[in-house]
């Protein structure tokens, strides 16, 4: 049996464990201190909404600041999963979680451009705790199950984050009580850090038994994470343009909030699905199957409906942006066996959520917002374009070999 590898392909031709693996409780700590390092991406309205409330903040400076961050987590998961070995990765993950800390507690005393600058080198620190999470993931046996596991986690503990803290230490100390909030999140995660390995085994160099030396970064490797980035525009773009479209559809603030709610919380019911049926179904036809939702989904909202349809369509658009999220992974470890890729996928994911709405803004006016449905059905259509033929050269071979 080829070394690292420790059983047959499954479903979706994912190879087992790679390396030992890990035990219950390292498990429990790389989720944990992962799941605090995306904490933000669903807190960020909360956080610095209030500083906008407070006037420590234009909305301009919002916007940079959001943008920021997800630029600086997105680039610093990707710099990680390219160049940084898996060895000393608890003090690299401890130094990671001190430097958010740091961070959240210095913003306390800040305002604008301060602001920007701190929650960029914020999102460096938690692109660390991200990769750590990764790295365990794309050496899983089922990297789709634990995937959705991961996103299922991130859901509730953003949801109760942004539910508690305005009800709590916001409502006693402000912004700030947020952010203190913030900085005992990642104080958990340093807690972690002693629970989680120091090292894990190197991604292996072929694509699995009876294969030849691999290179990771071949066109294929790179036009999936190309398909990635635009499934990421297209699902951060529409949700970015949900609240213009429900206005523009006559629907009121607490009908905004109810569509809002519906989504976040069927998102949650799709990555916990797919974390039950990742062993039993191939990411290819997950994917036909949100093209066709999709592309009802947006024909619907393109006819700015009434509460009853847009919350239906809403509904469904967060069900399966979140259930087909996890099958990215196996779709990126069909073109690179070596998993070398896969380590990238959330980087390339939050580039692309920051470049969705600004693709979209470029199409829109403040009269109409329908331009942004059909920047989201071009990079969808883009995306399945792309799996579609890197799946059928995947098949090709396997066709073409003689039967025994």
């Amino acid at each position: 049996m080829h070394a690292g590898f420790e059983r047959e392909p499954g479903v979706d031709g994912i190879i087992a464990w790679i390396g030992a693996k890990p035990t219950r409780l390292q498990i429990s700590a790389v989720l944990l201190i992962g799941n605090i390092g995306m904490l933000i991406c669903g807190v960020q309205p909360v956080l610095l909404g209030a500083l906008l409330n407070e006037h420590r903040l234009t909305s301009v400076e919002l916007g940079w600041g959001t943008t920021a961050e997800f630029l600086t987590l997105g680039v610093s998961i990707s710099a990680a999963g390219a160049f940084s070995k898996t060895r000393s990765m608890r003090a690299k993950v401890a130094i990671a979680a001190l430097v958010a800390i740091a961070a959240d507690l210095l913003v306390t005393g800040q305002s604008g451009l301060e602001v920007i600058a701190n929650r960029a080198v914020c999102g460096l620190a938690e692109g660390v705790l991200v990769w750590c999470t990764t790295c365990m993931i794309t050496r899983a046996s089922a990297p789709a199950r634990w995937a959705g596991i991961f996103l299922t986690l991130q859901g509730i503990t953003q949801l109760a984050f942004a539910a508690g803290a305005p009800a709590t230490v916001m409502s006693v100390m402000g912004a700030n009580g947020g952010f203190y909030a913030l900085a005992g999140t990642a104080a958990l995660a340093l807690l972690a850090v002693p629970a989680m390995p120091d090292r894990m085994a190197d991604l292996p160099k072929t694509g699995g038994p009876g294969r030849g030396a691999a290179n990771a970064y071949t066109p294929a490797a790179i036009a999936s994470l190309v398909s990635v980035f635009l499934i990421a525009a297209f699902s951060i773009g529409l949700f970015a343009y949900l609240a213009p479209l429900a206005t523009q559809s006559r629907i009121s603030g607490k009908g905004l909030g109810l569509i809002v709610s519906i989504s976040l919380a069927t998102s949650i019911l799709g990555s916990a699905l797919a974390a039950v049926t990742a062993n039993r179904v191939t990411y290819f036809a997950t994917f036909v199957v949100c093209l066709l939702v999709n592309a009802v989904t947006l024909v619907v909202l393109a006819a700015l409906p009434g509460l009853f349809a847009f919350s239906i369509a809403a509904g469904a658009f967060g069900f399966f942006w979140l259930y087909f999220l996890p099958f990215q992974l196996p779709f990126v470890i069909e073109s690179d066996p070596t998993r070398r890729i896969a380590v990238i996928v959330p980087g390339a994911q939050l580039l692309g959520g920051s470049a969705g709405p600004l693709l979209c803004s470029f199409f829109v006016s403040n009269a109409d917002s329908r331009g942004a449905l059909w920047v989201c059905g071009v990079c969808f259509l883009l995306a399945f374009a792309i799996s579609l033929g890197l799946h059928l050269r995947h098949l090709r071979p396997a066709r073409t070999q003689p039967a025994v």
